[in-house]
């Protein structure tokens, strides 16, 4: 049974015993007992069924996702309201899934906040691309389902933002945060030639595969980590394509900057940032080290929306496209890495 059917049971089982106890008379349940005896099964009754709806809003979601990784980010496919294509991006730094307007169109209403006083209150800070870029959100909607990558989410609250960047060549249509990663106590991303995000069950982790302690700040993923032998918090990033540190960190672990690297790149918004190269290329975890491409020298608004860390790391795509597969236990607060 999928998650759509799965659904639809729960909630028709439920509101079928609620149609039954408004059915009922009070007459007919004192011919089957006595009048205490209805009163229990009234409430027992009752109880029953806000048990049913209730799990339906708030059950699990198994399955897989296909994923495109394109230019280093990472893609699910869905649909418009008038059938074309839609993506959505995929991004471990996001800890809410938002939608566009546009692809939102008659799915929901649109909640929008009351009694806003400025323009600068419906602007939300979203860490896509490293780089990132202030959103407008404009309310938020309750979607009956959400099917993306051919994996359904049902009863999915989203911000709806005004206008979705395009990356990568590609519009945007949404942002699949953790908020929907958690309906599932399992989230492994698989790369290589066919990606895909498994989520999956306590009952069944990757096997033989690093396991690192994780720590959730302001909604990003921490884990522990080594550059040069010096210790550094880092932030996993599968919606960043480079792997980037500020200028503190570069002097924390003793790093240096490639001379004439100095190079522009542009976020979703068009704002242009300075980024150097340095010579590190390789970080441990667990105690295990791993070559990665190159890391660049940024100072990205990521880094200053982690309280708590000290030497921030960004650990983007391309550390992710080179290992078999990252594995977030939310259940276990670990994350899984199989070289």
């Amino acid at each position: 049974m999928d998650a759509t059917t799965s659904y639809s049971v729960r909630m028709l089982a439920g509101w079928s015993v609620i149609l039954i106890l408004m059915w009922i008379t009070p007459l007919e349940l004192h011919n089957v007992c006595r009048r205490e005896s209805m009163k229990r099964f009234f409430v027992v009754l009752s109880l029953f069924a806000l048990a049913l709806t209730w799990t339906a809003s708030a059950q699990n979601v198994y399955g897989e996702m296909k994923l495109v990784y394109d230019q280093g980010y990472v893609f699910a496919e869905s649909s418009m309201p008038d059938g074309g294509t839609a993506w959505f991006a995929v991004d471990l730094a996001v800890n809410v899934t938002s939608v566009s307007k546009a692809w939102i169109g008659d799915r929901a209403v649109i909640q929008k906040p009351q009694g806003r006083r400025d323009a600068s209150e419906g602007k939300t800070y979203f860490a896509l691309g490293g780089v990132g870029f202030i959103g407008d959100v404009v309310g938020k909607a309750t979607l009956p389902v959400l099917n993306v990558g051919g994996l359904v989410f049902p009863q999915t609250s989203v911000s709806v933002l005004e206008q979705a960047p395009t990356v990568a060549g590609r519009t945007l249509s949404g942002i699949i945060g953790t908020d929907l990663l958690r309906r599932a106590e399992i989230a492994l991303f698989r790369y290589g030639a066919t990606p895909t995000l498994q989520l999956k069950s306590k009952a069944s982790p990757m096997k033989q595969a690093l396991s690192l302690p994780m720590s959730v700040s302001n909604g990003f993923i921490v884990v522990k980590g080594e550059m040069q032998g010096k210790p550094v918090d880092v932030i996993l990033d599968n919606g960043s394509p480079e792997s980037y540190f500020p200028v503190a960190t570069l002097r924390a672990v003793g790093a240096a900057a490639v001379p004439n690297s100095t190079r522009d790149i542009t976020d979703p918004e068009g704002n242009v940032l300075k980024v150097r190269a340095s010579n590190v290329s390789g970080i441990t975890l667990g105690g295990t080290e791993f070559e990665a491409p190159q890391f660049h020298i940024a100072e990205l608004g990521v880094f200053t929306r982690v309280p708590g860390v000290s030497s921030p790391v960004l650990l983007g795509n391309s550390f992710f496209s080179t290992v078999q597969a990252v594995e977030i236990n939310f259940s276990e607060s670990t994350v899984r890495v199989q070289k």
